[in-house]
Order: structure tokens, then sequence, then C-alpha cells
């Protein structure tokens, strides 16, 4: 396991990401939808790169992962996030964290466009560990790639917000709607976090 991984941090530290065509956003319900009609495995649980004290639990499907974070030591938090990896439709983030205010801070974010995903995307994820899903992510957020979030408060602005490091993505627009759609409702949001929940399997 340990020349795997190696081998697959030294592959993906010179893999070569295309910028010349264009990027695409999938649709929100399209992604909650292959989530809902596939079911995920537990496979372990460890310390993510970038979380440095509580761990994150790896459940893996026929053609995507799920990253359950805050699910280990098991007790209440006051966030909740979700991460899927997925060579269809990138990476994408989910978070909700319960502000001092009593406010529910709600973000949506794409951090890797599905096509920047596949051309660096060197291990079957059916089969992946979470040693090797770890570096992906370390990689990934090394490479700084183009993302697009969506918040129902950005505390920059103190206000939704929705944009894109790159200009020119398709299906922003309709991204936009369902997202701020999602974030801004309780109980659209809620039905999202279970769709997501409801397919882990321990």
């Amino acid at each position: 396991m340990a020349n795997t991984i190696l081998t697959f941090i030294f592959l993906l530290s010179f893999s070569k990401i295309s910028h010349s065509e264009e990027l695409t956003i999938p649709p929100l319900n399209s992604l909650l939808s292959g989530i809902e009609n596939t079911s995920f495995s537990f496979k372990e649980h460890s310390l993510l790169f970038g979380f440095n004290s509580l761990h994150s639990c790896l459940y893996v499907g026929k053609t995507a992962v799920i990253l359950k974070h805050y699910c280990y030591p098991k007790k209440s938090y006051p966030a909740r996030a979700y991460k899927i990896i997925s060579a269809e439709y990138g990476v994408i983030d989910f978070y909700e964290e319960t502000l001092p205010s009593g406010l529910k801070k709600r973000d949506i974010t794409l951090s890797t466009f599905p096509n920047h995903l596949r051309e660096i995307l060197n291990f079957n994820l059916e089969k992946s560990s979470f040693a090797l899903v770890n570096k992906l992510v370390e990689v990934l957020y090394l490479k700084n790639l183009p993302s697009c979030w969506s918040t129902n408060r950005s505390f920059s602005q103190n206000a939704p917000e929705v944009r894109c490091r790159i200009e020119d993505v398709k299906n922003f627009e309709l991204w936009s709607e369902e997202t701020q759609n999602t974030l801004n409702d309780d109980f659209l949001w809620n039905s999202l976090m279970k769709k997501i929940d409801h397919s882990l399997r321990d």
C-alpha cells in the first residue's frame, strides 16, 4: 500500500490540467439523484487533510466516494459536512455551521470541476482507501484549481453570494438558482442532507 500511495502522489504532482476547454457545472438535482440511487459502504475513518482534530468517515460507492466530516468521535457537533468525489460530477462540498448568533451558515462548493478531476484521477474510486482519497484531496487543494461556491451568508458581503473563480462557466445560472433555493430553504436543505446521509451504510 505504501508503494501504491507513493506512486499515486508522484503521478498526481506531475499531472497537467487543461484550461482550454469550456467548464460546465453539473446540475445539483442530477447529482442528488445519482446519490439517492447509489449505496455507499463504510470503509474507514481518519484525519483528512485540512482537518486537525476530528475524523472524517470514508464511504465508497461504485462510481463515487463520500467523506462525512465530524463523524468521529460520535457526538453532537455545531457543524455537519460532506465531500462527494465523482468523476462525473467533480468534487462537491456541502457544509452547514451554526454560528454563535444562531444563524445556520450553509455552503455548497464545487471545488473541482469534473473534467479537471478526470484528468488527474488515476485510481478506481470503488477500490479506494482513506489514504489514497486523502492524498487526492491534498493534491487538488495544492493545485488551486478553478472553483465555484454558493452560500446563504457571505462573511465579506453579509448576504447570500454565488461566485466562480473563472469566467464563462456553462450552466452557472441554473446552478446558482438551484443552490440558492436549497441553501435558503430549511426543508430543501435538510432534505438534501438526509438524502446524502441515507445513502451511507455503516
